[in-house]
């Protein structure tokens, strides 16, 4: 059954609470709900387990998807010229990211950053969206510092999918760095023939792919009960896990993690560069995802898929999760919405001109607007009857947001 009218009322005062935060704060929660801990439960032990299986397995279908790309990136610095080896490395970067996007909603253990519950901040180092600048990684490339052997130490702007999309994709002559940057000014840049360049650009690449399949087995090791098994410390909530006291402070993670749609996709990759908020121009369109591939449709679906995973469980639905926890309090109204809203969510961005979202966001801003609206619907009940229902705490970055 839905809440009642009175309940409702105070589940919208729980989201209308101060000021917006820092859409980047991943600050803890202290795993309690607002009326304390839940009690241990048959449903909850068979939903941390089900989510830390998935965690697990998703983690480890990056890696060769990784390594495919390593691969691919190899054969063109072995050959820079040959264009036919840079699409296929192109195509190979596409297939990596969007199994990466799957897991961008799961950014909760091994993968967030070290102020939550088992954070180790592995996820950056993979994927540095939004952190990242082209001109950066174009001074790297004059520099040719990917050749220093610490290069994998250094700010994860120049390294990660994020680079290599521009390492991959952008092949004008130009660069994005200010006239008076010192590779403007000292005319390095200009200097580098587009051979000369390309064969950069395809060395760096290389280093890269590398460094990231690293990075992916690292992370998958965090998970696997083989390496640091964290998916263990999951499963034995409140019952010998070092990490989470409680079963309600392990799902207090994995819901933290589901806001990602809230924050990550709602806010900084639709409406910043749209111009709905958090940018003070008609639009923000430097600040969209994807600014080479030209694919943030395709990110943001991905994104949704893995979102779905989450709240309803993997493989297709039939593990449990987050639904099963809300069954068992009688709410499965509320899921049946949230999955509406989620649907609603994929149909927005389906019907979006192109993968293109700086150009939607030109051509048919009406649509663009649709799919905000409707992301904003299904945070906005993640964060009133998915938290209050399951007595779970908002994440400190949401708590208070208006918008």
């Amino acid at each position: 059954m839905k809440p009642a009218p009175l309940l409702y009322a105070g589940l919208l005062a729980v989201a209308t609470f101060a000021a917006c935060t820092d859409p980047r704060d991943r600050s803890p929660t202290s795993g309690k709900g607002s009326s304390g801990a839940v009690p241990a439960s048959p449903v909850a032990r068979q939903a941390l387990s089900a989510l830390a299986t998935c965690a697990t397995t998703r983690t480890a279908s990056f890696v060769p998807e990784a390594e495919a790309l390593a691969r691919a990136v190899d054969a063109w610095a072995a050959l820079p010229s040959d264009a036919s080896l840079r699409a296929k490395a192109k195509e190979a970067w596409l297939s990596a990211i969007f199994r990466w996007q799957t897991l961008e909603p799961w950014q909760f253990g091994p993968g967030a950053m070290s102020s939550l519950p088992g954070g180790r901040e592995l996820r950056d180092p993979i994927y540095s969206w939004p952190t990242g600048g082209r001109c950066l990684i174009e001074q790297t490339i004059v520099s040719k510092g990917f050749a220093s052997p610490d290069f994998s130490n250094g700010l994860v702007s120049t390294r990660t999918l994020l680079a290599l999309e521009y390492l991959l994709f952008e092949e004008g002559a130009t660069n994005g760095c200010a006239p008076e940057a010192s590779i403007n000014t000292s005319g390095a840049w200009a200097a580098l023939t587009p051979d000369e360049r390309t064969a950069r650009k395809a060395a760096y690449a290389a280093v890269v792919a590398k460094d990231v399949v690293g990075r992916g087995r690292a992370l998958a090791d965090a998970w696997a009960p083989t390496g640091g098994n964290f998916a263990n410390e999951v499963a034995t909530a409140g019952q010998g896990s070092k990490v989470f006291a409680t079963e309600q402070m392990a799902l207090n993670a994995a819901a933290d993690a589901l806001f990602y749609v809230y924050f990550d996709v709602k806010d900084m990759k639709v409406a910043r560069p749209a111009g709905i908020e958090k940018c003070t121009a008609a639009t923000c369109l430097e600040t969209v995802e994807s600014l080479f591939a030209k694919v943030a449709r395709r990110h943001i679906l991905a994104n949704l898929e893995g979102a779905r995973d989450l709240l309803v469980g993997c493989n297709g639905g039939t593990d449990a999760s987050f639904d099963d926890l809300l069954a068992s309090r009688g709410q499965q109204a509320v899921t049946a919405d949230l999955v509406s809203d989620l649907d609603a969510a994929i149909a927005a961005t389906k019907a979006l001109p192109s993968d293109d979202l700086a150009a939607a966001i030109v051509a048919e801003p009406a649509k663009v607007r649709a799919l905000y609206d409707a992301l904003k619907r299904l945070g906005d009940r993640l964060r009133t009857e998915f938290i209050t229902i399951l007595d779970l705490e908002l994440p400190k970055r949401i708590e208070g947001d208006n918008d």
